[in-house]
């Protein structure tokens, strides 16, 4: 329902409290896909990147970063899940950081930096989330296209077509990476 559901905000808040990881994580996702209308429950959201559960952390830095600035309350706790051990985390931190900070070119630049490291992980969840980011900030081609050409080292099919998608929307300047993308085999039916 999104933005129709803002009267929910107060339950779903109080269901980050539920013994079910399935209700925290859900809740914690209807959250921010009211936007920012589901403000008033940025505190137990704040709390929710502390969850036991690894999806509801990350559901809660997805959720905060919809929010935008309206989450700047999450800032600090934000900034603690970047610097984790969590590779998966430090992704979904940066990128909310960069949508909560949307003028701040350090946060881009920082998000930039970490989604493109990310497409380098050996993790392909790690790889699909941080191309997914990046396309999400459109930081613009300059700092884009050469972690996007990153992508394309992945033996992740899913990965490459996402990357390839991106480049492609890029207009002129991706000429370059696409004539790189057709060096890799499995890229050039894209």
């Amino acid at each position: 329902l999104g933005p129709k559901a803002k009267d929910a905000v107060p339950h779903l808040a109080k269901l980050l409290q539920d013994d079910s990881v399935q209700v925290r994580r859900e809740a914690v996702m209807a959250l921010g896909a009211i936007g920012k209308d589901a403000a008033p429950a940025v505190p137990a959201m704040i709390e929710s990147l502390n969850d036991k559960s690894a999806s509801v952390r990350f559901g809660a830095a997805y959720a905060l970063g919809i929010l935008g600035p309206d989450a700047k309350a999450a800032i600090p706790a934000l900034t603690a899940a970047l610097k984790g051990d969590n590779e998966f985390m430090r992704v979904e931190a940066a990128w909310a950081l960069a949508k909560i900070k949307e003028k701040d070119p350090a946060a881009m630049d920082t998000a930039v930096k970490v989604l493109t490291a990310g497409i380098t992980s050996k993790d392909d969840a790690v790889k699909r989330a941080s191309v997914r980011a990046l396309l999400d900030l459109k930081p613009g081609p300059a700092k884009v296209l050469p972690a996007l050409k990153k992508a394309f080292d992945s033996a992740d099919p899913m990965v490459v077509n996402e990357a390839l998608g991106a480049i492609a929307e890029a207009g002129d300047v991706a000429l370059p990476a696409i004539l790189a993308a057709l060096r890799i085999k499995e890229a050039r039916g894209h």
